[in-house]
């Protein structure tokens, strides 16, 4: 219980909020004397949910308040100490702890829960069904969550998506978060023979992921809470619970006596089958502990194959590498080929050069002259090969040789050897520049230039 408050000092403010039924009054006052509202995140019908930070310890956290009204209903209050006792029991990195409870002066009851930022399950599966392998992988560490609070004793009896926090990925590398033990039903009540809130837990329990023992105010152990983890897997592959309704007798009705409608083809056949054990109606019929559940998801992620699954609040997964089109640029930077490719390149061209003197036919000079540019092409790299010459860059006309008698221009006579002799040769290499693909991400302008460097030769008598 808080201390009596001087005039002026934070809890007084805090007080004054508190009597102002205000929910957003409270936020900059400092309650119980080291907790500093920061932001209102919820409110409902029980009480209001802030962010707050611990001014002692600069530690962010959750802060729920109980609406006085509703403190003074013993029931209500019962419910919120349950959830601080169950929540306080359980130490699992996939469940948001309680690290404080108490009560103020006004009657209004404050839990202290972990702080998660993130998304309730509930608002992911609006944006439609998930995954089958996201879906599975949540229902997995919502698995261990249960596995860990059975073990400390505790049936948390309201599992819903709306108490399913998805966050993002943590050092641990989890991202469920399992909230709100209000309703749980703890070990010591059956040494009592029960209280009342472990009666009125199975009355105000959510009709869409009761499992029929709790809808019918029977028996419940844990294997009630793997009923509800059918249901929200269920609701994870297809967008919708099996069943729904205005009614909600008629929606416990179907939880008795209905199968649930078959689930998406592309569903595959060991998570189709998980979840259709999970919402037997009978309890000796479903699966009966949560470590078999890890088990069954285990098996029905291998059939899936090797595919990365990242918190949905985490960016999308992109693929490794993709390819763009790099743009040239008309001021590329200078770049020197190998020596080795140069002079392959004028030695291929002084080779057809000889040709050209030896065997060209007279009759197609412009044929010989095309020939000489294309053999000059194919030394360079693939790259420039393929890429138009610029006009201001193309070879000068080679002349022919001057007209002689036909006879001494056969092959062999002493006329066409003074023609075969060595012409000299001008070489000249221009720059030019050419589109090539590049491996960049997503988001990324990147520009590259490539620089060609091409030799044309020009033969001179």
């Amino acid at each position: 219980m808080a201390t009596p408050a001087r005039e002026g000092s934070p809890s007084s403010e805090s007080e004054r909020a508190l009597e102002s039924c205000d929910p957003a009054a409270l936020v900059g006052t400092v309650l119980a004397e080291r907790y500093r509202i920061e932001a209102l995140l919820g409110q409902g019908g029980m009480g209001t949910v802030y962010r707050a930070e611990h001014i002692h310890m600069r530690r962010t956290v959750a802060l729920k308040v109980l609406h006085p009204e509703i403190a003074a209903l013993e029931e209500f209050a019962a419910r919120f100490e349950r959830e601080a006792v169950a929540a306080g029991r359980i130490e699992h990195r996939n469940v948001a702890k309680a690290t404080d409870f108490g009560r103020l002066d006004d009657g209004s009851f404050y839990l202290v829960i972990e702080y998660v930022k993130g998304a309730s399950l509930r608002e992911l599966i609006k944006q439609g069904p998930l995954a089958p392998a996201t879906a599975l992988e949540i229902a997995r560490q919502v698995a261990e969550a249960l596995q860990a609070a059975h073990r400390a004793g505790v049936v948390h009896r309201d599992l819903k998506p709306d108490n399913v926090m998805i966050a993002e990925r943590d050092a641990q590398g989890c991202w469920v978060k399992v909230l709100d033990f209000g309703v749980a039903k703890l070990a010591i009540d059956e040494s009592s023979g029960g209280s009342p809130i472990t009666r009125y837990g199975a009355i105000i329990g959510t009709p869409e992921y009761m499992s029929p023992e709790q809808a019918g105010g029977g028996i419940v152990d844990h294997r009630a809470d793997l009923y509800a983890l059918g249901v929200i897997l269920y609701e994870m592959l297809s967008g919708q619970p099996p069943f729904s309704g205005d009614d909600r007798v008629v929606v416990l009705s179907k939880h008795f006596v209905e199968p649930p409608p078959p689930l998406p083809a592309s569903v595959p056949e060991k998570a189709s089958a998980l979840v259709l054990e999970l919402l037997a109606k009978e309890v000796d019929a479903r699966i009966q502990s949560a470590a078999d559940v890890i088990e069954r998801i285990a098996e029905a992620r291998a059939e899936i194959g090797p595919v990365a699954v990242t918190s949905p609040l985490e960016p999308p997964a992109v693929a490794d590498t993709i390819f763009a089109e790099t743009v040239s640029s008309a001021t590329p930077p200078r770049r020197r080929l190998p020596r080795a490719v140069v002079l392959a390149g004028v030695a291929a061209v002084a080779g057809v050069s000889l040709f050209w003197i030896f065997g060209r036919d007279k009759t197609d000079e412009s044929a010989t002259t095309t020939g000489v540019s294309a053999a000059a092409a194919t030394a360079l790299p693939a790259a420039s090969a393929s890429a138009p010459l610029p006009a201001r860059t193309q070879p000068a006309e080679v002349p022919a040789p001057a007209a002689t008698a036909e006879a001494n221009t056969e092959p062999g006579s002493s006329a066409a050897e003074e023609q075969a002799a060595p012409a000299p040769t001008a070489v000249e290499t221009r720059k030019t520049t050419t589109p090539r693909k590049i491996v960049v991400r997503p988001g990324q302008r990147v520009i590259i230039r490539r620089t060609i460097r091409r030799t044309y030769v020009t033969s001179e008598r």
